[in-house]
């Protein structure tokens, strides 16, 4: 990853737009990690803070703990959407195409018989659930970009 600050000036490497939400990802990330533990240090100490309209139960009354945490909550959402590692990994399924690609008499053939059924189904039940969860994640981070901050 090139993306860098040269003389006050944003530059952004030639790879790297090759996939910008993979670049940009740990980047946002590290921010809105940093930016959740700032809200809980400036909360436990009773420091000002603010939370975005929505989240206050009760507009006529001072937040409460309960507005707080469910502010903290949706940033987590965020967070958990820019995290490279939450990603379900094909590697700890116990599955495989163990003839995916064999050479018979006739020429090459494709087989796409998976050596765990049940193991794939795993898989691909965690891949939907993780994909919602980063649907999610980055609808929040839309709808609340500009109420990022304390």
């Amino acid at each position: 990853m090139t993306i860098r600050k040269v003389k006050g000036k944003w530059e952004v490497g030639y790879k790297d737009t090759y996939s910008l939400s993979h670049s940009l990802s740990p980047i946002i990330f590290a921010g809105l990690k940093k930016f959740h533990d700032v809200l809980v240090e400036r909360n436990q100490s009773g420091k000002t803070m603010g939370i975005p309209h929505g989240y206050m139960k009760d507009e006529d009354q001072w937040v409460t703990d309960s507005d707080v945490q469910g502010w903290l909550d949706d940033v987590k959402k965020m967070m958990y959407a820019f995290d490279q590692d939450s990603e379900p990994n094909i590697k700890d399924y116990n599955f495989s195409y163990p003839n995916a690609f064999k050479d018979r008499e006739e020429g090459s053939s494709v087989d796409l018989t998976c050596s765990n059924p049940a193991e794939q189904e795993r898989y691909r039940k965690d891949m939907k659930e993780w994909q919602k969860k980063v649907e999610e994640g980055l609808k929040l981070f839309g709808e609340k970009y500009q109420d990022l901050w304390w």
